[in-house]
């Protein structure tokens, strides 16, 4: 995580995913469906994904491996839907919380 940190900070972070095979996308996607669920991680994750995706928009879906298309379109997605909505439900079982206080 510190290395994602690192490289963001220093704006190296395009480099460092530039040119990457399917199989080493693949392995950078399945480590970022492993941790996107701790909430320490997230902020960073999702800055590389949104790099990720940004770079290899015209990869992704087109069929050329459709392992990661699977991956981007069901199972992140699935992911980051069920993220979004215990963060909602979070936020408000926080305000019932002040509410109460």
């Amino acid at each position: 995580m510190a290395l994602f940190e690192e490289l963001i900070q220093r704006g190296g972070i395009e480099i460092a995913l530039a040119n990457r095979s399917p199989e080493e996308l693949q392995m950078l996607v399945d480590f970022i469906k492993w941790k996107i669920c701790d909430y320490r991680y997230q902020n960073v994750l999702i800055q590389v994904l949104r790099f990720v995706i940004d770079m290899y928009q015209g990869v992704i879906g087109n069929g050329q491996n459709p392992y990661v298309d699977a991956m981007f379109n069901d199972e992140l997605r699935m992911i980051l839907s069920n993220e979004i909505e215990v963060n909602e439900n979070l936020v408000q079982l926080k305000g019932q919380i002040e509410m109460v206080m």
